[in-house]
């Protein structure tokens, strides 16, 4: 965006404000937003409202520019990002994840930024260049304990009053499903083709003779590897051949046939990935996580991360090469876990609630079945 459109769109968004001030709010309707699909904890909000019966009290909706394979109740309306607007400027209760309209909220309002993850790589006003961007569009923000909650509000420029201390919604579905044979391998988005080309990236390293080794290895336990990529890299990542124990995972293909990331992450017995959030998350279940982490240093220098020592929190094996796999996903198969009680210490500083993640959100904004 050049310098003349990003000084329209700031001065639109300011008259918006000013209007948003004018118009009066229906206390009694909920939004529910996302401009990047229907996924990640607006979908868990949703689900939760409507197993709840909370659209028998309010009207909810839910706007989207892709609302996947969602199962929608027919007392719940869906509309576009368009539409969403006039929704958000006429109600008391609006939530999203990702995008949002940069319009400030006014006091009759209930604006909550879920996010989607606490950070460890530097986002927001963290970033470099990005320090003067006004992120704060939000009544409240959310974070999942105190290590994270002087983070979010610096990457948002937020003060104390709009912090909300109930962690990542979405992680109510990581109890949802029972665990099965199932390891699930997530490679953070690195943003560059050169990581495509890199051994420090194993995931695209690995040739074809090697994914034959691994699924012989997965064939003989029983047990299945999913790779799930970063939406923005799924074209760069493609098998030659067929493998039965080894799956990809699109956005798509997760909505179509486990409804949610975390439901399905629930199944699992693992969790292979490097600088994702997720595995923070999965801590809850306190199951082994392996990491993938070749080029920590370069990632360091150039997107950086929002701790000095973010291995502090990294909780598992290294992964540097094809034989670390192997020995990792024989450790998992064999029921092998030397990180138990690790894991169990760490999660108790990253994520200060445990359970009923949804429920403690809607009791600390108001919203009552």
């Amino acid at each position: 965006m050049n310098k003349n459109l990003k000084t329209l769109f700031f001065k639109i968004s300011d008259v918006t404000s000013k209007l948003n001030t004018l118009i009066p709010k229906k206390r009694d309707r909920i939004v529910i937003y996302s401009n990047w699909g229907f996924r990640d904890n607006i979908r868990t909000l949703y689900q939760y409202l409507v197993d709840n019966g909370y659209q028998d009290k309010y009207e909810i909706v839910c706007a989207s520019n892709n609302f996947y394979h969602l199962k929608k109740d027919n007392k719940v309306k869906f509309v576009s990002i368009y539409n969403g607007l006039y929704y958000f400027l006429t109600s008391k209760y609006f939530f999203y994840s990702f995008g949002k309209y940069p319009i400030k909220p006014t006091k009759k309002q209930m604006v909550v930024n879920l996010w989607h993850g606490m950070p460890l790589k530097k986002i927001g006003n963290l970033e470099n260049g990005m320090e003067n961007i006004d992120y704060n569009f939000f009544t409240k923000l959310v974070s999942s304990s105190d290590l994270f909650t002087p983070i979010m509000k610096a990457a948002f420029n937020a003060n104390d009053e709009q912090m909300l201390l109930v962690g990542n919604i979405r992680n109510d579905e990581l109890f949802e499903e029972e665990k099965d044979k199932n390891i699930i391998w997530m490679p953070t988005y690195r943003n560059s083709k050169n990581y495509h080309d890199s051994q420090d990236a194993i995931i695209f390293s690995l040739d074809d003779t090697e994914f034959s080794k691994v699924n012989k290895l997965l064939l003989e336990y029983e047990y299945h590897l999913y790779i799930k990529l970063h939406p923005l890299e799924e074209s760069h990542f493609k098998f030659k051949n067929n493998y039965s124990n080894i799956h990809m995972l699109s956005e798509e293909t997760i909505s179509q046939h486990y409804g949610t990331l975390y439901k399905f992450l629930g199944t699992t017995s693992a969790l292979i990935t490097d600088y994702s959030s997720v595995f923070l998350d999965y801590y809850l279940l306190n199951r082994p996580v392996a990491f993938t982490i070749n080029d920590y240093e370069e990632y360091k220098e150039n997107r950086g991360f929002v701790f000095d020592d973010v291995k502090s929190l990294m909780v598992g094996p290294t992964v540097s090469n094809f034989d670390d796999l192997l020995e990792f996903l024989n450790s998992v198969m064999k029921s092998e876990d030397e990180f138990y009680f690790e894991r169990n210490e760490i999660n108790s500083k990253v994520n200060s609630i445990q359970r009923d993640f949804t429920k403690t959100l809607l009791e600390n904004v108001g919203i009552e079945k």
